[in-house]
């Protein structure tokens, strides 16, 4: 007969780590310092799940120690958005370019490039497409 002994990933014995984990308190979550959570929101910038993370609280607590010391929160999607030069786009992909060409000559990432032309209702053909029809 075959024994099988299991080990956590750092070697522990499991029962070991479920003895430990039932030693802490239950209930009431961690005490955070707003001093710190405003500077790793606020100052350092990391994301409301980051601090979670890193503080040990979840989401509903977060939101409300955040409410509750006048911490403002961020708009999901708080960043500028890139200027594009379409016309230029336009014109080097009327020139046979790939979107990925072009992206990378204008500084941007590909989903970018494809997003904005989707949004101004710019719908070139597609260059393999341009590309069987001037073998033709």
């Amino acid at each position: 007969m075959v024994q099988v002994r299991l080990v956590t990933h750092d070697g522990r014995d499991p029962e070991e780590v479920i003895a430990a984990l039932r030693a802490i308190p239950s209930g009431s979550p961690p005490k955070v310092d707003p001093k710190v959570l405003r500077d790793l929101y606020v100052t350092k910038v990391h994301s409301k799940a980051g601090v979670g993370r890193i503080l040990g609280l979840n989401r509903k607590h977060l939101d409300r120690v955040m409410s509750e010391h006048g911490i403002p929160v961020r708009k999901a999607n708080n960043q500028k958005k890139l200027h594009v030069d379409l016309e230029q786009a336009v014109v080097l992909r009327k020139r046979g370019w790939t979107f990925k060409r072009i992206a990378q000559h204008l500084g941007l990432s590909e989903t970018t490039l494809r997003r904005r032309f989707i949004k101004a209702r710019l719908h070139l053909p597609v260059r393999k497409k341009e590309l069987c029809q001037c073998q033709h």
